[in-house]
């Protein structure tokens, strides 16, 4: 099955012509693998839970709407790999997840009504405008996915920062990050105060911490880091700010020799993919060694693999994307075709960096070869 669902797909690779949009978003320079990400869709599919029972999680990837985890990225993964334009379409997206269904015809939206019913903090609010109600065009105010009629006011439920700049206690650090983000969509900017809290949680190494701990009690993450970085961009921040360069710099350094990133010394294509993601917000191409020696120059002349190749490395025959030992595959699979996709997520995209690509010594000890420099890319946000 999974092989004519190939054949299938590489004969229907021809980029159609859509419209309706409302944010124009730079693509990678490079784009992923279509099969690959295909499979990856279809491996989503044998993962979306039976029946028509929505309360139980039919439809979706969770069985508790009040304890929600994996839904939000499997969802966006279904949107993301139904673009078939450099522009993004709301309706396009919509409907790729409205006909998403599983065998007894379920498809994820009542699941995610009975998520916004239990949604109680910003920062629950902030993830569900982020990665649902923007990319599928839905109501901020009026927030209501299948159409029940019982909406919710996610912009009310985010609200306005404390005043440390904070939107929920310093455990919850991705809650304010989130919430910066889509305060950026609603108003287009992000609170300074929340920019200084942000940079305030900055170890460093340029890392941050799940916890907003600057010292050492915490470890660093691959996945703070990255979202942080997004936050800090989508605020107005260049490449250039010394946060955002300490940053990058940061994931540069832990880059691996075979182009992917870990998460606490294991190979992960979650972490990977966050790292990314926010290469691509500073305006870098993932795959040109030109971003990794532009931020971190001492690394110059060492060896370099694109990410998405490596990203692309750790497809299994199933279809998904999963490093072995992965926290949870469908997660994993998700996460990786939003940082393949690199579409809706970063919601801003710095203008393309202009930097001469050097040469990248070959393992083998043979001649040196140049990788080609970055596309020049149209900035992912206009809000």
């Amino acid at each position: 099955m999974l092989c004519t669902r190939r054949a299938r797909r590489v004969a229907a690779i021809v980029v159609a012509t859509l419209a309706a949009s409302v944010f124009t978003l730079g693509m990678p320079a490079r784009a992923a693998n279509p099969i690959i990400v295909g499979d990856a869709i279809d491996f989503l599919r044998t993962t979306q839970i039976s029946g028509n029972t929505p309360a139980t999680g039919s439809g979706a990837w969770d069985t508790n709407a009040a304890f929600p985890f994996y839904t939000y990225d499997a969802v966006l993964a279904v949107a993301e790999q139904a673009q078939t334009s450099s522009t993004w379409s709301t309706s396009q997206a919509l409907t790729a997840v409205t006909n998403f269904t599983n065998g007894a015809g379920q498809n994820p939206l009542a699941f995610m009504d009975l998520m916004a019913d239990n949604l109680v903090t910003p920062g629950e609010a902030a993830k569900t405008l982020v990665l649902f109600a923007a990319p599928l065009g839905m109501s901020f105010t009026a927030y209501n996915p299948s159409g029940d009629g019982d909406t919710v006011n996610l912009t009310s439920l985010i609200g306005l920062p404390g005043p440390d700049g904070a939107y929920a206690p310093d455990f919850a650090f991705n809650d304010t990050l989130y919430a910066a983000l889509a305060t950026k969509i609603i108003t287009g900017a992000v609170a300074p105060t929340t920019v200084a809290y942000t940079k305030a949680g900055q170890k460093t190494d340029g890392s941050w911490s799940y916890d907003h701990d600057s010292g050492t009690t915490t470890d660093a993450d691959i996945d703070t880091t990255g979202l942080a970085l997004m936050a800090l961009l989508a605020s107005g921040l260049t490449a250039d700010d010394p946060a955002v360069q300490l940053g990058l710099h940061y994931l540069a350094d832990q880059q691996t020799a075979g182009g992917s990133w870990e998460f606490f010394g294991s190979a992960s294509t979650e972490s990977s993919s966050r790292a990314m993601l926010a290469i691509a917000a500073a305006g870098f191409d993932v795959n040109s060694v030109c971003w990794r020696d532009t931020v971190a120059p001492e690394l110059t002349g060492t060896t370099f693999v694109g990410a998405d190749a490596a990203m692309e490395g750790f497809a299994n025959l199933d279809g998904s994307i999963a490093a072995p030992g992965a926290f949870n595959v469908t997660y994993s699979t998700a996460q990786s075709v939003e940082g393949l996709q690199r579409s809706w997520l970063p919601i801003t995209r710095a203008a393309p960096r202009d930097c001469i690509t050097p040469a990248i010594p070959p393992a083998d000890g043979g001649a040196s070869t140049i990788v080609p420099a970055p596309i020049v890319l149209t900035p992912a946000f206009t809000g």
